[in-house]
């Protein structure tokens, strides 16, 4: 599993799927109000293994693709042209909510 971003959504599905044993990858882009520490820190205070769990912070995902569902992810580190793939069978994005991004709208 895939999980981009950081936020509830995501960690309750990778929580899920660590505990059943899958393997997961956290993207976490540039402007990540979370670190790494962190993201494995919530994982094993919701009771998920993290040995199976790779977060890469400073990366974006370039490309989803599959025929009928998602097959593989395609990862780049900002700032570096190298591109990493990943087979996979989901693909979670998962913003974290913030008040400054808030979808509500304003008085007119």
């Amino acid at each position: 599993m895939v999980v981009v971003g950081s936020g509830a959504v995501g960690l309750a599905a990778a929580t899920a799927a660590a505990r059943r044993g899958g393997r997961v990858l956290f993207v976490l882009g540039p402007r990540a109000r979370v670190d790494p520490a962190t993201i494995r820190r919530r994982l094993r205070t919701a009771g998920a293994p993290t040995r199976r769990v790779t977060v890469m912070a400073r990366s974006e995902v370039v490309c989803v693709d599959g025929v009928g569902r998602v097959e593989a992810v395609v990862v780049r580190r900002v700032g570096s042209p190298r591109l990493l793939a990943f087979n996979t069978t989901s693909c979670v994005a998962s913003i974290a909510s913030s008040r400054r991004y808030s979808t509500a709208r304003s008085p007119r």
